[in-house]
């Protein structure tokens, strides 16, 4: 998991929606979440106001998700390069937008609307506006991402949300996830490239349980994975404690059905990539399309000029 240099954030405000027991802090620097709390523990990994999010921490991915091999690929027959910012596995990673600042269209005490332009750069010669819409009720959160080609010319996107759940601060390693997912995109070890083979979840022995509840003691992930079937009605992760005589909440995720790619990672100091202040994390990215989209073109969406898509996710707890 690669992040943007350290710079300067004490320009870049925030801004805070309270509703009922929930409350979240968003950051103008990525756009992304700082904070979102139920009675004043934490639902995300947070970070102190003035860092850079580390791991990339709730941030939004766009306009691709995960990594671009080499940085280069071909659309309507052109070739582009982008910038590499993984230079130990030559990738591009994540887009551009979570190290940009976002302008602030609307905020109210529990509604905020966010908004960035992607402009034309290296490798990226297309005009999209991209933004974001807070809505904080006491039920919980919801997300809602449009993106809109204000270009001339058809443009490829793609959009992920590189959240890092956490059940009231609880360990990693006292909880169990559950994703909707039925198969495993596999990577090279290497890159974290695909490799062109996927596999049956239900034939893995490690991961068979994820789809219904993986104990996190002690695994260690950085994967892909996709819910194949193709259903409009939202996606639920849950995260729980392993002992629900202890914690008997859990947070649960909703993702939209055009976000059917999962990345699953866990940061894990004795992995060198600890998350600062917790150590262990896990990292639970929605993807609406895998890692080398921009080359395979497998799940990119195609905008026409003037043509707009939308994609959501929403958090909350639940007893």
């Amino acid at each position: 998991m690669s992040s943007p240099a350290t710079i300067d954030l004490a320009e870049y405000p925030y801004v805070r929606l309270d509703s009922g027991e929930y409350s979240v802090e968003i950051s103008t620097y990525g756009g992304g979440l700082r904070v979102c709390e139920y009675g004043g523990k934490p639902l995300v990994e947070s970070y102190p106001r003035g860092d850079v999010p580390p791991l990339s921490s709730n941030a939004i991915l766009a306009p691709w998700t995960n990594r671009t091999e080499d940085g280069a690929f071909d659309f309507a027959g052109q070739s582009h390069q982008l910038d590499i910012n993984e230079p130990a596995r030559t990738n591009a990673i994540h887009g551009f937008v979570r190290s940009e600042r976002w302008d602030i269209r609307e905020s109210t005490d529990d509604h905020a609307v966010l908004e960035r332009v992607i402009t034309p750069r290296n490798g990226w010669p297309w005009k999209l506006t991209l933004t974001v819409d807070y809505l904080l009720t006491p039920q919980g959160l919801r997300v809602t991402y449009e993106v809109t080609n204000v270009g001339d010319d058809a443009a490829p996107f793609a959009l992920g949300v590189h959240t890092y759940p956490t059940l009231f601060g609880a360990a990693v390693d006292d909880c169990v996830v559950s994703v909707p997912v039925d198969m495993k995109l596999e990577l090279d070890p290497t890159r974290l490239l695909p490799t062109g083979e996927e596999t049956k979840l239900a034939t893995i022995p490690m991961l068979a349980d994820l789809p219904e509840g993986l104990a996190l003691a002690g695994v260690l992930l950085d994967d892909c994975f996709q819910a194949s079937d193709k259903g409009d009605d939202d996606r639920v992760t849950v995260l729980r404690h392993r002992d629900e005589g202890v914690e008997k909440r859990r947070v649960v995720m909703s993702t939209s059905a055009n976000l059917p790619w999962f990345q699953i990672f866990t940061a894990d100091p004795a992995a060198g990539h600890g998350y600062p202040g917790r150590g262990r994390a896990l990292a639970v990215e929605p993807m609406s399309a895998p890692p080398n989209a921009l080359r395979s073109g497998r799940d990119v969406v195609v905008l026409q000029p003037g043509e707009k898509t939308q994609f959501h996710w929403g958090i909350k707890i639940e007893e």
